[in-house]
């Protein structure tokens, strides 16, 4: 019969006095089924071997300077922020469960990580990056079959999340990359898919995008490549949590945005919808780097267009190019609407009068032309 222990480490606590376990030369085994509680941090040396099958539960930091081998559990559960440098190794699970205050709560990923199968989250922040400011960011990479489980406010991944979906999934309807998009190929084979968000970082070109008059989009976004590009649209849906709305109002519509980078320039995708749930989907063209912007910044169609129970918003205004204008209208009660749009010339484009059912309605998408509405 095999026994099974578990193995308690608690170093004497020191003020001011790091605890560390080190690992000179040696190798030192978890295996399946046990526990190592460390109530510090681990320093696995050059030329020293790590090998973790069971759980590895720290309190502190990993440093991994050898072979780090993990087809087991590496628990973080500090009290205050920890860092892992993981070297070369790639693991298999990661669980984050930092009970520090807010902003003292986070797992720093300071290099380049695979993680083959799952990284959960059930309290505080990874970060892909050192905590000094113009550090490097480090990418976390999740394989086909890989996944992140337990983002919410205040507990997600800051810095760059890439998530690859191999070429048979995606080509066999929607596909979750549960890093906040959705991707439906629509049956096309586009190859294997690789999703890299980078979000939470307050970076304009890194972790979000200046758009039309440089408004700023959401903080995160997601660069979608593929081996092979669509040949008919494709569907996105994107979302994001409150930490990454960037000062953005979203009880106003939202529209998805695309560039080939992540500086710009930006293109529109689909039409604004409602994003109160923090949630948008679009059809797109074009893969590349997607994002957010609410449609906060467009302005009214007359400095008094709202009377009680009554709003009326034109956006984009004025028009530019060959953009498409959209007309949001919401009433608090039914009732016939009378509405007529002019341009700056006092011109008539487009006019009508229908019955308005109470709530918001979008009335009008016009053809693009170059003009730039002044009334209703």
């Amino acid at each position: 019969m095999k026994l099974l222990f578990t193995l308690v480490l608690a170093l004497p606590a020191f003020p001011g006095l790091t605890q560390t376990l080190t690992n000179a030369g040696a190798t030192l085994t978890v295996e399946a089924d046990a526990t190592l509680y460390v109530a510090g941090g681990v320093l696995n040396q050059a030329g020293s071997t790590l090998i973790n099958a069971g759980t590895l539960h720290l309190a502190g930091d990993l440093t991994n300077a050898g072979t780090l081998t993990s087809p087991g559990l590496l628990l973080f559960a500090g009290t205050s922020t920890q860092v892992f440098r993981p070297g070369t190794a790639a693991v298999t699970a990661i669980t984050l469960h930092n009970t520090g205050a807010a902003g003292a709560n986070r797992l720093l990923i300071t290099e380049d990580l695979v993680i083959t199968s799952l990284l959960t989250l059930t309290r505080g922040l990874v970060r892909t990056q050192e905590a000094e400011t113009g550090a490097p960011l480090a990418t976390l990479r999740l394989p086909d079959g890989a996944r992140v489980m337990g983002e919410g406010p205040g507990q997600y991944v800051q810095g760059r999340l890439a998530v690859t979906r191999s070429s048979g999934s995606v080509a066999t309807g929607a596909v979750d990359f549960t890093n906040g998009l959705v991707l439906d190929s629509n049956g096309q084979n586009l190859g294997p898919v690789t999703v890299t968000r980078t979000a939470g970082l307050q970076a304009a070109g890194v972790s979000y995008g200046p758009t039309v008059g440089g408004t700023r989009s959401i903080d995160r976004l997601w660069q979608v490549a593929a081996r092979q590009p669509p040949r008919a649209p494709v569907s996105v849906s994107v979302s994001w949590i409150s930490d990454d709305d960037n000062g953005l109002d979203f009880t106003m519509p939202a529209q998805l945005w695309r560039a080939a980078q992540a500086s710009g320039p930006w293109t529109r995708q689909g039409a604004p919808i409602s994003s109160s749930v923090r949630r948008l989907t679009a059809d797109v063209t074009q893969l590349g780097v997607l994002t957010v912007r609410n449609t906060s910044a467009s302005r009214p169609l007359t400095p008094e267009s709202r009377s009680v129970g009554f709003t009326a918003q034109l956006y984009p205004n004025p028009v530019r190019g060959r953009e498409v204008p959209t007309l949001l209208v919401h009433t608090a009660n039914a009732g016939p609407l009378s509405w007529q749009l002019t341009d700056a010339l006092g011109r008539t484009l487009r006019s009508q009068s229908a019955p308005q059912p109470p709530g918001p309605v979008q009335c009008l998408s016009v053809p693009p032309t170059a003009y730039h509405p002044a009334s209703t």
